[in-house]
């Protein structure tokens, strides 16, 4: 036999066949075609081993008309072949359920058994697959591979008190090798618990238990739900001896609101303050202002908001759904402090004030609109009273005690105003009066802060004297700094004029004349005169100074030019015509040399080579007079 032969796959129908003596023997292990002696686990035909066959891989095939289902029962028969023949095997664990209760019992899962039978038929009712014993424990062994044990048959099962377990192998392959069904039969397949009697008592046992932790848990719960109720019965007539207020009165009047808060909402005892007060923080903070995290308003959140401003009692803030409802069965009138909020947030919408959107809720837009207008012109008014007040705090300050008594702001404002017969905080409430308040006591303040106002009215404030000292206090330090800005005008005049002497100095031998000299250029000033006039003029003086340097300059170069030519050409005439006749030349007046003489006419270059072309005429004329000896 060749036992290098593939045997088995997805494809083959029956790869175990029985033999005569009852056992299942794989196609690996018999001889080919009828000599195989082998008939079908299901239908008990003769069978034919197939297993030279090309391009087949071996199998059983049926000497004559095959019948269906072969390969699984073959399977079902070699699962309790294999139990009956190794008498070993694993059994589940034993868990004990309940709810979310578990609890693991004692006991090993890996199990010896003493005695294993197939198809034990002593039982009324049920004939097991296997009926294996462990001592004087009995177990019922099922073995599902295609049919699984119905309700019926547990029932018949457990009437019998014996434990039972299911093996699934509907997962195994039908021509699997037999190490692996045997793998999976007694320690890898799937397997459960059909019937357990020591499951079913701890099961029992943690029903009682569960039921015993419900009832105390159910007595705990009425007995905290009395207390709730009580201390909210409590609470609910403290906020009726309370009295109510409402935050931003003036606001909700404005708005038409009033009508929309104090609503006795279920819950509304779980409050430290009245429905007034909280439901005026909802409109004005959370749906107006927009205070939550998300511009939409929501009940959790709100109360969550409220609890943080110390709104909420303590007693009420954890209140849980289940303690909730038995509360209300206590007081009717009770509902948690975030539902409270829902149920005022759904009046709310039922009068049209907000709108629910999908995510919350909102105002509607049209109060919402006259709302910001409002708080837009409000916090103008606000600011507007608030810088009169302090004003008026900052001139009184500057009042003495003595002279002020116990005059204050709110004196102030009580007093009635003469022109209008209005009490000054009635027209603070008017943003247009005619008569400027506002306008009066800056002008005060100014004088107190040493700018000289003219203040008209002093606003029946008791400041007269002190206005009277402030204004001396300000012309004597106006003569003060008069005086100083004279002294320094003084000294800025007179440096100006050693400015303009020290300059001169540095220009001018003799400078006192140009000084002193009254110029086109300064409008007819003189040039010390024009320094002391302002720093304007002093600077024109300095230009016409700097112009005179600079002429005096120009002029002395010139003068240097013309000496120098002046010295070039008399050392050239006393070389060429000797010291007598150069003097004759230099000094005698020449017509062609404008009738000036050489010596004067000589200035520059020009003018130098002129005289030279003269003194050449002299040279040759002083020759032919004098020769040479």
């Amino acid at each position: 036999m060749d036992h290098h032969t593939s045997y088995g796959s997805d494809r083959a129908e029956l790869v175990y066949g029985e033999t005569v003596g009852g056992k299942l023997v794989h196609i690996s292990t018999v001889e080919r075609g009828l000599k195989c002696n082998c008939s079908c686990p299901g239908c008990g035909r003769k069978l034919v081993a197939r297993t030279k066959a090309k391009k087949v891989v071996p199998h059983f095939a049926h000497y004559g008309p095959a019948c269906g289902g072969a390969p699984e029962t073959a399977l079902h028969k070699l699962a309790k072949q294999i139990v009956e023949e190794r008498l070993t095997l694993m059994v589940p664990k034993r868990i004990a359920v309940h709810e979310n209760v578990e609890s693991v019992l004692p006991g090993a899962t890996n199990i010896t058994l003493d005695s294993a039978r197939v198809e034990f038929t002593e039982f009324t009712q049920i004939v097991p697959d296997l009926y294996v014993t462990v001592g004087e424990r009995e177990l019922l062994v099922e073995i599902a591979v295609t049919h699984f044990c119905d309700d019926d048959k547990i029932l018949r099962i457990r009437s019998h008190g014996i434990a039972a377990i299911e093996i699934d192998l509907s997962g195994i392959a039908r021509d699997a090798p037999s190490e692996a069904i045997a793998e999976a039969v007694l320690r890898a397949a799937p397997r459960k618990w059909l019937f357990n009697q020591g499951i079913d008592d701890a099961v029992s046992e943690l029903k009682e238990a569960a039921q015993k932790k419900r009832i105390s848990a159910e007595t705990k719960l009425k007995a905290e739900a009395r207390k709730i109720a009580i201390a909210y019965a409590e609470a609910v007539q403290s906020l009726a001896e309370q009295g109510e207020d409402i935050p931003e009165a003036a606001a909700f009047r404005a708005m038409g609101l009033i009508a929309h808060v104090g609503i006795k909402v279920d819950g509304y005892g779980c409050y430290t303050k009245g429905p007034t007060y909280w439901q005026a923080i909802v409109l004005a903070e959370l749906l107006h202002r927009k205070k939550l995290r998300s511009h939409l308003v929501t009940a959790v959140p709100a109360a969550n908001h409220l609890e943080k401003l110390n709104l909420v009692r303590p007693a009420f803030r954890r209140v849980t759904g289940e303690l909730e409802a038995a509360i209300k069965q206590v007081d009717s009138r009770f509902a948690a402090p975030w539902r409270a909020v829902e149920a005022y947030l759904q009046h709310l919408m039922a009068s049209d004030v907000v709108m629910r959107m999908t995510h919350g809720y909102t105002l509607s837009p049209a109060l919402s609109s006259r709302w910001f207008d409002w708080s837009m012109a409000e916090e103008a008014r606000v600011a507007r009273i608030k810088g009169i007040r302090n004003s008026v705090e900052a001139i009184l300050h500057h009042v003495p005690d003595k002279e002020r008594g116990d005059f204050s702001v709110d004196t102030w404002l009580a007093m009635v105003e003469p022109k209008s017969g209005i009490a000054y905080g009635v027209l603070l409430e008017t943003p247009h009066n005619e008569y400027d308040i506002a306008a009066e006591l800056r002008a005060i303040e100014g004088l107190f802060n040493s700018t000289l106002t003219d203040v008209i009215d002093f606003l029946g404030l008791p400041i007269v004297r002190a206005c009277e000292r402030q204004l001396a206090k300000i012309a004597n330090e106006q003569a003060r700094q008069n005086a100083e800005a004279l002294q320094r005008a003084e000294k800025a005049k007179q440096q100006r004029r050693d400015e303009i002497a020290a300059d001169a100095e540095k220009v001018l031998s003799g400078p006192g004349a140009w000084l002193n000299t009254p110029h086109n250029g300064l409008d007819g000033l003189s040039p010390i005169d024009a320094a002391e006039d302002g720093i304007h003029r002093l600077r024109r003086a300095k230009e016409l100074l700097h112009q005179v340097q600079r002429q005096r300059e120009a002029e002395q170069e010139v003068a240097a030019e013309r000496r120098h030519f002046q010295d070039k050409l008399t050392t050239d005439a006393v070389r060429r015509l000797g010291d007598a006749e150069a003097q004759t030349f230099l000094n005698g007046r020449d017509d062609d040399l404008s009738r000036a003489p050489p010596l004067l006419f000589v200035k520059n270059e020009r003018t130098y080579q002129m005289a030279l072309r003269k003194l050449s005429e002299w040279e040759r004329e002083f020759v032919r007079s004098y020769p040479r000896k």
